[in-house]
C-alpha cells in the first residue's frame, strides 16, 4: 500500500508510513501533448484533423515513484528491496493498462464536458533506479504514459 498517492509535489516526509510515494504530474516540455511520427523527430503539433472526423490529441502524464525501504540489511535486503520496487512498478503499470476510462457524470459516456473522448492509453517509458544503502534502500523511477484522445468536429 502506498503512503502517498497524489497529484503534484510531495509535501510530506517520503520516509514516513510505508515509504511508498507515487506522484502524478503533467508531462514536461521535452515530451509535450502532441502527436508524433514513429521516429519522434518530426513532430506534428496537435491537434491533427481527419476528413469527416475530429481532432486527435495525445494527453501525456508522468508518474514519479519514490520508495524508501527501511530495515532491509545486506545483500539479501538489497535483493528484497529490488524485488519489491519492481513488483510495485509492475502493479502500477497493470492498473494503468486495466483501468476503466472515466465517464461523464451526467451522460455516462466516456468523455468530458468538452466532448473529448479517451481512446487508448499507452505507457511510453518506464524506469527505476536504486540508491541508498544497507538499512534504507531508496528506489526512484518514472512511468510516462499518454492518452490518445479525440474530439469530434461539428460542421454547420
Amino acid at each position: 500500500r502506498a503512503n502517498v498517492v497524489r497529484a503534484g509535489r510531495l509535501q510530506a516526509d517520503p520516509t514516513q508510513g510505508t515509504g511508498i510515494n507515487v506522484l502524478l504530474w503533467p508531462e514536461d516540455d521535452n515530451n509535450p501533448d502532441e502527436l508524433y511520427t514513429n521516429d519522434k523527430q518530426d513532430g506534428l503539433i496537435a491537434p491533427t484533423y481527419e476528413i469527416g472526423g475530429g481532432a486527435s490529441h495525445m494527453l501525456r502524464l508522468k508518474l514519479y515513484l519514490l520508495f524508501h525501504f527501511k530495515g532491509y540489511r545486506g545483500e539479501d535486503g538489497r535483493i528484497e528491496a529490488r524485488t519489491l520496487a519492481y513488483i510495485i512498478q509492475s502493479r502500477i503499470r497493470n492498473v494503468l493498462h486495466t483501468m476503466d476510462i472515466p465517464t461523464h457524470p451526467t451522460t455516462g459516456q466516456p468523455k468530458d464536458d468538452f466532448g473529448e473522448v479517451a481512446i487508448e492509453l499507452q505507457v511510453e517509458e518506464s524506469w527505476m533506479r536504486e540508491g541508498g544503502g544497507s538499512g534504507n534502500y531508496i528506489w526512484s523511477g518514472e512511468i510516462s504514459f499518454g492518452f490518445l484522445t479525440q474530439t469530434p468536429t461539428r460542421y454547420s
